[in-house]
């Protein structure tokens, strides 16, 4: 397997998804019901989740509570799954993200998993949000662009104490505001490459 994301929650709720190597995306659901007899049992369901996205997929990320997928290809689109029905996993859409098809590297969620963060194969930085459409319907539209890298983006991730991000790429690690997408510092670009960073607990560190 090339990635394979869990989560579970409190209600006994399970999911897990895996990304292979060869770009097939499955999900394995599981649930608590109550059987015929009254017994707890646990109900699992997988699937292969198809699309019809003119790329391969080269990043996923799940929310929290494991009910929202989404993906990134090596053609600029993002793809957004409801995982919430056990029956019937759902492609809510086929967003084409980049004119120029540049590969989505990174992904990952803020804002109580509702704001997406997409790092892409030219340095930039940019989030999205669901914004209603004129059909009634949601669809992820960018709603900020910060300072990017001179190099393809590799990691990226949000800090729990405020709403500033941490973004990775060869180049070094950056950290900026998201809502006012203002640049606060970088770190690296010097004699030694930074290969991955940890955040502290509080989110108020970082570790390289």
């Amino acid at each position: 397997m090339q990635q394979t994301l869990a989560r579970a929650n409190e209600e006994g709720r399970q999911t897990r998804v895996d990304l292979s190597r060869t770009g097939v995306l499955s999900v394995v659901l599981a649930e608590e019901g109550e059987s015929l007899i009254g017994d707890t049992e646990l109900k699992q369901e997988s699937y292969r989740l198809e699309h019809d996205a003119k790329g391969a997929i080269s990043a996923i990320v799940l929310s929290t509570d494991g009910v929202k997928l989404y993906a990134g290809t090596d053609k600029g689109e993002i793809l957004r799954w409801d995982l919430s029905d056990i029956e019937e996993p759902v492609l809510e859409e086929v967003t084409p993200a980049f004119s120029d098809q540049r590969k989505i590297m990174a992904l990952n969620l803020v804002f109580g998993d509702v704001s997406l963060i997409v790092g892409d194969g030219m340095g930039e930085l940019s989030t999205w949000f669901p914004v209603r459409d004129l059909e009634g319907g949601w669809k992820l539209t960018r709603i900020h662009s910060l300072k990017g890298h001179g190099r393809a983006l590799q990691r990226v991730s949000p800090m729990a104490h405020d709403k500033s991000v941490v973004s990775l790429a060869a180049d070094g690690l950056q950290i900026s505001h998201m809502t006012s997408e203002r640049y606060l510092v970088g770190i690296g670009d010097g004699d030694e490459q930074i290969v991955d960073f940890g955040l502290s607990t509080r989110g108020d560190g970082v570790i390289t």
